[in-house]
């Protein structure tokens, strides 16, 4: 009895253990509706189907273009969401995004550099920087805010936010410079999206993530830089279209004009007579 007892114990004490240090992962949803130009208007001689069909091909295309890599990259971008700023509450890492009491930029990091550290705020003015190298802490030093400092691994600026306050003396903050690549990969292996039926326009985005704030923001840029792409390739395509049109007007021009000058050509050869012309 004792050893299962102490079996038991084990087991609920490995659980807890488990479930304290696992991140909390929160969903936010979002719905897209797709328009296609084949819902414009409806298709004589019984082609219904055919548009259909081709509604089905379009949505599919923007389900791809809402999982490319380069969408991504320019999200991850505009919100600075390579940078994880994380605090420990007892054994569980929190998510702060936003909220961190702290800003810090990487001027010389390249996309694919990874860098780690450890600030700490000391005073209104001042925080303690431990860089982390290989997974090991390396020596610390204060610095004064907004200053330039130079690591081991590059330079490193940290400026307050406004949640900055006497709360956050003395609590490491993690933060970490993440590979823009990797980060890329991470978010579009956290999102889902679905077609709510076979002949729907409608998508509907999901997503998972260790931060609410952070899950809520990659969705509703995801969004903002698609239509913006969007714009942007109708934009090209009428533009393009424009300069097709002006170039064949142009030439269209010259060979009537070319037209012209053989037909008077002809007449003046040939010695022809317009009567119309002769009678004004």
């Amino acid at each position: 009895w004792p050893w299962f007892l102490l079996s038991i114990a084990l087991c609920v004490g490995l659980a807890w253990y488990k479930y304290a240090d696992s991140p909390f992962v929160y969903f936010r949803t979002a719905t897209v509706f797709i328009k296609d130009p084949a819902q414009k208007t409806s298709s004589a001689g019984g082609l219904e189907r055919y548009d259909q069909f081709i509604n089905k091909v379009n949505v599919a295309n923007e389900l791809l273009q809402f999982r490319s890599k380069k969408l991504m990259s320019d999200v991850i971008k505009r919100l600075n969401a390579d940078v994880s700023y994380q605090k420990t509450d007892r054994f569980r890492k929190i998510e702060l995004y936003t909220q961190a009491p702290v800003k810090v930029s990487f001027p010389d990091a390249l996309p694919g550099t990874y860098m780690a550290l450890n600030v700490t705020p000391v005073d209104k003015e001042h925080v303690r920087i431990q860089e982390i190298v290989n997974g090991e802490p390396a020596g610390s030093q204060t610095v004064g805010m907004n200053q330039p400092v130079s690591l081991k691994q590059g330079k490193v600026v940290v400026a307050p936010t406004n949640f900055y306050n006497d709360s956050w003396k003395d609590v490491d903050i993690l933060v970490q410079k993440m590979p823009l690549d990797g980060m890329v990969g991470y978010f579009l292996g956290c999102i889902g999206i679905r077609q709510e039926s076979e002949e729907s326009s409608i998508l509907t985005l999901s997503i998972k993530d260790s931060s609410p704030a952070r899950a809520e923001d990659v969705l509703n840029t995801l969004i903002a830089v698609y239509n913006e792409d969007a714009i942007k390739d109708k934009q090209s395509i009428s533009k393009i279209t424009a300069e097709f049109i002006a170039a064949r007007l142009e030439v269209i021009g010259q060979e009537l004009g070319e037209v012209d000058r053989n037909i008077a050509s002809i007449k003046q050869s040939n010695q022809i007579i317009d009567i119309k012309s002769e009678a004004t």
